[in-house]
């Protein structure tokens, strides 16, 4: 087996070639990026009776779901795609030890990354939309890239500044566990807004090639190996980011350091 996209014709109403194509497109850039090819393979289908997109695995392999079954609405699906794809790699890339019995992943790093891939994505077609093989006959679309990123971050923050409960810069570490145990939805999503947007902001291209790999730096089932993780990315601000927060979080510094660190 080898890498490749499967992109389920039959479940979008107009243009699939244009999701595989911007799929190609985004993995052709990790690749490029020092993100290692996984051997796995991405089959890739709409549902538009799903609320929020998702990946599965099904028949032993990776199946991402998006919620619109129309491929040239080429904004809002990058931002799902985006995503969803990080999910895969982050996944694919995982080198299971064998004494290793968790699978789950960190909810809090994974989404986190997820969403911040998305922003990055949005500002990486703004600026080169020219260079696609999806830009058909609108030539004119790349604004539609950043006004898109521009919304979903209004929306951030607007959520931020309405959120009353404790986020995940100040959280106790009872209440780290139950945030990284607990399913991903609106409220988990507002806690970790903040620092998702910073993480968006600081994006660098080959920052991707460690934070797909953070599955491999996971410590007690709760926290990342901070100091091997960062010795194998020196540089990484992004991964920084992610150690900073996961070491901070008992002795519930974690805001105060992060202000005094220029990290938010």
């Amino acid at each position: 087996m080898s890498f490749s996209v499967i992109v389920k014709n039959e479940s979008f109403k107009k243009y699939p070639e244009d999701i595989e194509v911007m799929a190609n497109e985004i993995a052709a850039f990790l690749f490029e990026n020092g993100v290692e090819k996984p051997d796995a393979v991405c089959v890739i289908k709409a549902d538009t009776e799903r609320r929020f997109p998702n990946i599965n695995i099904e028949n032993n392999g990776y199946v991402i779901t998006l919620t619109n079954n129309v491929g040239s609405y080429w904004n809002s699906q990058l931002y799902e795609l985006a995503h969803e794809l990080l999910h895969f790699f982050m996944r694919s890339s995982y080198v299971k030890d064998s004494n290793d019995t968790d699978w789950g992943g960190l909810n809090w790093v994974e989404e986190t990354v997820c969403e911040a891939s998305s922003f990055f994505f949005l500002d990486y077609y703004a600026n080169n939309w020219s260079k696609s093989a999806i830009k058909r006959s609108n030539n004119n679309y790349a604004h539609y890239f950043s006004d898109y990123a521009c919304q979903q971050n209004a929306k951030n923050e607007r959520q931020i500044l309405s959120y009353s409960g404790v986020t995940i810069e100040n959280v106790s570490e009872k209440e780290f566990k139950e945030l990284n145990e607990a399913a991903d939805n609106k409220d988990q999503r507002v806690r970790r807004a903040r620092v998702m947007l910073r993480l968006a902001d600081i994006m660098r291209p080959w920052y991707f090639k460690g934070l797909v790999q953070y599955r491999n730096y996971i410590k007690n089932g709760l926290y990342l190996d901070s100091e091997r993780y960062i010795k194998d990315f020196p540089g990484n601000k992004a991964v920084e980011l992610l150690c900073l927060i996961s070491d901070r979080i008992a002795d519930r510094s974690v805001y105060k350091d992060l202000l005094l660190n220029g990290h938010l």
